[in-house]
């Protein structure tokens, strides 16, 4: 085997030695009695030139020495014979001669072979890449009006591998509506003065019904040798590029109803802001009018709360599709969240004199849930029913239940979905009424939170409505438990009594790089009974601590020089007898942000704004030295204040 192998490694040499032997037995067997010892040289040149022929410029040599060596050995001068020094010389030159000669042949066909196995290779990486990106090809003779398609764009088109498409009328496939384009878009770049190139989109129709958006590219050939120029060769890919297309719609859509969401939220953003403004405005000529700031207190109190409730409803739904969201999950009663709804809706209801009915069964219905949540659902229902339907109108809630489910129904007999909308309703930041004279307000995304949190639960929503101005339904099944589960339904309902002490002046230390934020809020605290100082530099906040060693220290978080995160953490290392309770004082809520200012040694998060019970609810906490720790002391300022 090893011999074999060697053999096949150096064919060029092995064929030079064995060709050269063979002409030694040749010349001596058949040629010797005619030839004797004339020519000694001459026949030898056999070898050489299989040698060449076989391995090129080295085994070529190395033939032309060994016949020089046999040759003038058995046949020549040494054996007796007459070889003259210019013989040897021909044969010399004749046997190198023939080696370059066939070394440079061999090197052709070297590289003739590595081209070929290079252009199979590009070829194949060409099929694999069109196979791999769904491209088609065609080519078209101009003049016999041939077409010619691969299998892959036959089956683009809808047909069959089998179809012959050589005089396919080819336009009869492009949808009515993009033929005369296509055809103008193939007319261009067949004309005599055209570059040739060719690009175009267009829908095709099967057969079936289905439309597919195609994109071809093409380049049309042309003969110069005729007196006119012409056309004579167009050729060219094609591209199913229908879910693209659709990618494409879909983004598009999404930046239409981004765009419209944007000028919603500013729309909705001014509309509390803008009685704000005025009530400030009108605030200074009727300072001795007790009533009438009451009035405006209150006005200004409820637009702050719907600008809260405004943002904390996109917080939940980011939250929602972060997947950011636990519930807080035990046995409800579900009468107690709708309670709460309505308890919330009601301002709204009465000021659109609407009619509520309330149809409960007298017992329990348990389902296993977020309380909390629970009522957010119920509460934007109920509050889009008040909200949508005309001043007077009825809007009924019914409880029941359906088998394993107990279904949560709200109607209302306003104006009404239409029919195309239904199916769409719950999608972020779609309205059924999206033009500039709608009369209610609103982003969009209610009934999209709606959905989300009912799904977390393990049910669903649906929307029903029979017509124009027949009304809409809203029902929510949930999955319900044994009658008898857990806490007693009452039980559900009832809010924990707080035990706070006397009330207890403080010193308090507010620590916001805002001034006017600042400045608010130790007003607040103040006129609470509390000593607040007020420092805008955080770096100011530590040695104003160690010096007078404050009950509650308020810090915002994002702030010049040391953020809230740094001066809660340099708090904590200070050397105090009772260090203060720490509260974050932040416009930053995702969970992440409660989780870092735990973390960072804070004893409560706030979002801004912060509510008046939401500092009560502080405080009392200061006043009996409770340091709480755990997410649930967290607290949502201006929810905590509804």
């Amino acid at each position: 085997m090893a011999i074999v192998q060697f053999a096949r490694q150096h064919r060029g040499y092995v064929v030079a030695v064995a060709a050269t032997l063979a002409v030694i037995v040749a010349r001596k067997l058949l040629l010797d009695p005619l030839l004797s010892n004339e020519t000694p040289l001459r026949l030898f040149i056999v070898a050489v030139i299989a040698a060449a022929w076989s391995g090129g410029l080295g085994p070529g040599l190395l033939a032309t020495l060994l016949s020089l060596v046999a040759g003038l050995t058995l046949f020549g001068s040494l054996s007796g014979g007459s070889t003259d020094w210019s013989t040897i010389l021909v044969f010399t030159v004749i046997g190198t001669l023939t080696s370059i000669v066939m070394e440079s042949l061999h090197a052709a066909r070297r590289e003739l072979d590595l081209r070929g196995q290079a252009l199979r290779e590009r070829e194949e990486r060409m099929r694999m890449a069109v196979e791999s990106a769904n491209i088609g090809a065609w080519d078209f003779d101009v003049g016999t009006g041939e077409h010619h398609w691969s299998d892959r764009t036959k089956l683009m088109y809808g047909l069959q591998l089998q179809d012959d498409v050589t005089h396919l009328p080819f336009l009869q496939l492009v949808h009515p509506d993009d033929r005369e384009r296509v055809r103008r878009a193939i007319d261009e770049a067949l004309a005599p003065s055209s570059a040739g190139r060719y690009e175009a989109e267009y829908r095709i129709c099967w057969s079936d019904g289905t439309v597919r958006w195609i994109l071809a590219k093409g380049q049309a050939f042309f003969s110069d040798s005729s007196p006119e120029r012409r056309a004579v060769r167009f050729i060219g890919t094609v591209l199913d590029y229908t879910h693209q297309k659709e990618i494409e719609e879909t983004l598009k859509e999404a930046d239409r109803r981004k765009d419209q969401f944007l000028a919603v939220l500013a729309h909705e953003l001014r509309n509390p802001l803008a009685p704000i403004s005025n009530a400030l405005q009108i605030w200074p000529h009727i300072e001795s009018d007790r009533e009438r700031l009451a009035e405006l207190r209150t006005m200004m109190q409820r637009q702050v709360e719907h600008i809260a409730r405004l943002i904390d409803d996109l917080m939940d739904v980011s939250r929602i599709t972060r997947g950011k969201v636990e519930l807080q999950r035990q046995a409800v009663d579900v009468r107690g969240p709708v309670r709460n709804a309505i308890e919330s809706a009601r301002p709204l209801l009465d000021s659109r004199a609407h009619q509520l009915t309330v149809a409960v069964p007298p017992e329990p219905v348990m389902v296993w849930g977020d309380m909390a949540r629970l009522t957010q659902v119920f509460g934007n229902i109920l509050n889009n029913a008040g909200k949508f339907t005309d001043r007077g109108g009825i809007v009924a809630i019914s409880i029941e239940r359906r088998g394993d489910r107990i279904a949560i129904s709200i109607r209302d007999n306003g104006p009404g979905i239409p029919a195309e909308m239904r199916s769409t309703v719950f999608e972020m930041f779609r309205q059924v009424d999206d033009t500039l004279t709608r009369s209610q307000g609103g982003l969009g995304i209610g009934l999209t939170l709606v959905k989300q949190l009912v799904e977390l639960h393990g049910g669903t929503v649906d929307i029903a409505s029979e017509g124009q101005n027949r009304g809409t339904e809203c029902v929510v099944l949930l999955p319900c438990l044994a009658p008898d589960a857990d806490t007693p339904a009452d039980e559900e309902f009832r809010q924990p009594v707080r035990q706070s002490g006397p009330q207890v002046s403080h010193r308090l230390l507010v620590v916001d790089d805002v001034t006017a934020s600042a400045e608010t809020l130790a007003m607040m605290l103040r006129a609470m009974g509390h000593e607040a100082a007020v420092l805008n530099d955080s770096s100011a906040a530590l040695p104003w601590i160690e010096e007078h060693r404050p009950d509650g220290v308020f810090l915002d978080i994002a702030m010049p020089t040391l953020d809230g995160y740094e001066v809660a953490r340099r708090v904590l290392q200070l050397d105090l007898p009772r260090r203060p309770v720490l509260i974050a004082l932040t416009g930053y809520g995702q969970d992440e942000d409660r989780l870092r200012a735990i973390e960072a040694g804070f004893d409560h998060h706030v979002v801004k704004p912060i509510s008046a019970t939401a500092l009560e609810r502080i405080l009392t906490e200061v006043n009996n030295g409770a340091l709480i720790r755990p997410l649930s002391s967290s607290i949502s300022g201006h929810a905590t204040g509804k």
